[in-house]
């Protein structure tokens, strides 16, 4: 037995529920958003709610929920905290939208680069399709729906595009320059393999935050590092 001592006086408890500050009410649009799979689905609500109101908002929930990509609906997106504007297919910011036209070259890869740039770029950011054809339905319909198949499809093997960026980039670096190639991070191995194979020195950078995957790859100090492709 407890002695009486041991007791509480009850005129000291404090009821936890009555004393606790009111939970703030849960925001519907938000719990919307995350029901179709938003996982920032506050941040988006609140993008959501200054680009439009009424009937406007609800049209563009609706766009979203149905897998339209946010950026595509807002108009813009943020990188490295500038908006910039985007088009309806194109995920990403659509460079002749947001650069000098003397600035863009399009074209097949190294292709559309002027010879000028020869040995002379100091980095290469490539963002290369690496999911192979069997899987690009398997992707997020923002994605599959939303982006061109071409900007997808890696291939058989996902690394059609990889190889082709892997196998000029020595022509284009500067000696200081770098590669810098996205994947993911079941062929990261296979993206590494063909930057050595290449000629080139490589490492592997990853961000849990934003779940990237990187392949960074430099002209070889000490001759091609050669290897296997991992196949």
């Amino acid at each position: 037995m407890r002695c009486p001592a041991e007791y509480p006086d009850p005129a000291a408890i404090i009821d936890p529920v009555d004393d606790a500050p009111d939970a703030p009410a849960p925001d519907p649009l938000a719990a919307r958003l995350r029901a179709a799979g938003c996982v920032y689905a506050e941040e988006e609500s609140a993008l959501l709610r200054d680009a439009a109101t009424g009937s406007d908002l609800e049209h563009l929930v609706a766009r979203r929920v149905a897998g339209e990509p946010l950026e595509v609906l807002l108009g813009w997106a943020e990188v490295e905290g500038v908006r910039v504007r985007t088009a309806p297919g194109v995920f990403v910011a659509c460079a002749r939208r947001n650069l000098p036209p003397d600035r863009v070259h399009e074209g097949d890869l190294y292709d559309a680069l002027p010879p000028t740039l020869l040995g002379r770029v100091d980095a290469l950011l490539v963002n290369a399709p690496y999911v192979p054809t069997a899987h690009v339905r398997l992707m997020p319909p923002e994605a599959r729906l939303h982006e061109p198949l071409v900007a997808l499809d890696g291939g058989h093997d996902g690394l059609a595009v990889q190889r082709r960026v892997a196998a000029g980039a020595s022509r284009w670096l500067a000696p200081t320059g770098v590669l810098l190639l996205e994947t993911g991070r079941t062929q990261a191995p296979h993206t590494l393999a063909l930057l050595r194979d290449a000629g080139l020195d490589a490492s592997l950078h990853t961000d849990d935050d934003l779940e990237a995957t990187v392949a960074v790859g430099r002209l070889a100090t000490s001759g091609p590092a050669g290897g296997s492709t991992g196949y």
